[in-house]
């Protein structure tokens, strides 16, 4: 084994794995410290990135990117925690719905939209989380968030009551609540029954590997998911002061925004943030020599 590993891990999780126990098996394999990129719930599969080393250190800089799905929707019958392993709470009748009125309405949910947190998340309320609060029989008030659908296309519809779908949309939506909301809007009740997430920022569906058969071969570059940030390439003398995490001067220029930087010889080294033609060193990325 090598003595260092930095970067990250595009890891297939299978249903019935939590993140935590994913990124737990990352770390006894390889020996190393790691963490994800979002949540996936353990009823729900696909890509689960895994930052190892000083990859977690680029985490905070990519979180925010979207996220892409594949989900299948129930119409008819919904339950407390608005996919197929919670409690059934209601069942009403499937309205004849067409292709058309079904697309009309799934359509409304492009953009911003308010989503009510479901009480079986992990998103807290006065410092608990809320399924801590569900399984104690609990339900309790939550603040609308928002969040952005950026888009939403049908996959598939088996009438009366199936609905397959892709969403691309922001970090934190949650596709259960997304799927309860439609089936609201269609004047019945539904929820998920299959998620599986096909994109996280750059990591794809296509180049993931099972978490049973990854490899230190399958590891990528700390620097892959910055692929949007601007890329510079200083001296020398400014990779030394990048290095120590000094500012870099006003010879760089163009818009006020983060950056990646390299030396000479290609080596990553730093992300930056540039302001008024300054910029200033965030994160340091000693190259292993």
């Amino acid at each position: 084994m090598k003595c260092y590993l930095d970067g990250f891990f595009n890891v297939y999780k299978p249903v019935g794995m939590t993140s935590y126990e994913v990124v737990e098996m990352v770390k006894r394999r390889f020996k190393v410290k790691a963490g994800h990129l979002g949540t996936l719930d353990p009823g729900a599969s696909g890509v689960l990135p895994v930052a190892v080393n000083a990859a977690t250190k680029v985490i905070r800089h990519i979180e925010q990117q979207d996220k892409e799905y594949i989900a299948t929707m129930l119409l008819g019958i919904a339950t407390d925690s608005q996919d197929r392993y919670g409690n059934v709470v209601e069942i009403k009748p499937v309205p004849d719905i067409s292709a058309d009125d079904l697309e009309e309405v799934m359509e409304k949910f492009k953009g911003d939209i308010l989503q009510v947190p479901p009480m079986y998340s992990a998103k807290k309320v006065g410092g608990k989380k809320l399924y801590e609060f569900a399984r104690s029989g609990l339900t309790v008030e939550r603040e609308p968030v928002k969040v952005t659908v950026y888009d939403i296309a049908i996959l598939n519809y088996f009438k009366p009551n199936l609905v397959k779908f892709r969403v691309r949309c922001s970090k934190g939506t949650y596709i259960r609540t997304l799927c309860n909301d439609i089936a609201t809007s269609l004047k019945t009740c539904g929820y998920m029954l299959s998620l599986e997430r096909v994109k996280s920022g750059v990591f794809s569906l296509k180049e993931s590997v099972d978490v049973e058969h990854l490899r230190e071969d399958d590891m990528l570059p700390v620097d892959y998911p910055l692929k949007d940030l601007e890329k510079i390439v200083v001296s020398e003398s400014d990779a030394i002061k990048a290095l120590n995490g000094g500012r870099l001067s006003a010879s760089y220029k163009g818009e006020d925004q983060k950056v990646r930087i390299y030396s000479e010889n290609g080596s990553f080294l730093a992300i930056g943030q540039r302001a008024s033609g300054i910029i200033k060193v965030l994160n340091v990325f000693t190259p292993r020599r």
